[in-house]
Order: C-alpha cells, then structure tokens, then sequence
C-alpha cells in the first residue's frame, strides 16, 4: 500500500520517563524513541491576546511509517522537527489491523509564554 504525500522533514519522538524525588513530587524527562522521516501538514491555527500578551495555538499532522517503537505513542510524547516541540494529542495507526503508517495530531508548543 503506497503512502501518498512526502515525507521530506526530519522528526525526533520522546516518550517521558517519570521520576520522584525526595518530596515525592513527579517530574519528567524524555527520552528519545526514534528519528522519523515525515510529513508535516499545518492544520489551523488561532492567535489571541491575553494579560497583554500575543499568544498562539498550532495544530499539526504528522505522518510516518508504522514499526514497534511506535506503537506505544500516546498523548504525553513529544515531536520535535527542527527548534519546534509538538504535544501529541493523538496518535491513530492507519490502517487498524496490520497498520502501515501513523497519523499524529499535535499541538505546537508556544516557548514564549
């Protein structure tokens, strides 16, 4: 089954790792998974004021070939393309059954506020 579309930028995957320190508090760090080949489909965007602020919100599709160290991706990994870090929000192996490809929405992350 081909895949249409190009997969033409380059894309790190991390997974958190959860850690507890002595106060019991829950801090993550992450971990890279694997370096993907992708495309990258801006989808909308909206930009608003807030406190006298300019802030901005970006969603994306992200899509790559399916292998097992995808397999677990969930909402609290990270994409990173370039300077760019995403959030996933949601991840859906296309198709169900023996998946060729995985779809991913995230959100941009705004480093400015």
């Amino acid at each position: 089954m081909p895949i249409s579309g190009r997969r033409d930028t380059k894309a790190i995957i991390k997974r958190p790792v959860f850690t507890t320190n002595a106060l019991g508090e829950r801090s993550a760090t992450f971990e890279e998974v694997s370096t993907e080949w992708v495309e990258l489909r801006w989808l909308r965007g909206k930009e608003a004021e807030q406190a006298q602020q300019i802030t901005s919100e970006v969603e994306a599709k992200i899509t790559c070939l399916y292998h097992a160290a995808l397999e677990s991706l969930a909402p609290e990994y990270q994409v990173l393309i370039g300077t760019d870090i995403f959030d996933v929000l949601e991840a859906l192996p296309i198709p169900g059954g023996r998946p060729v490809k995985v779809e991913i929405l995230a959100k941009k992350r705004n480093l400015n506020g």
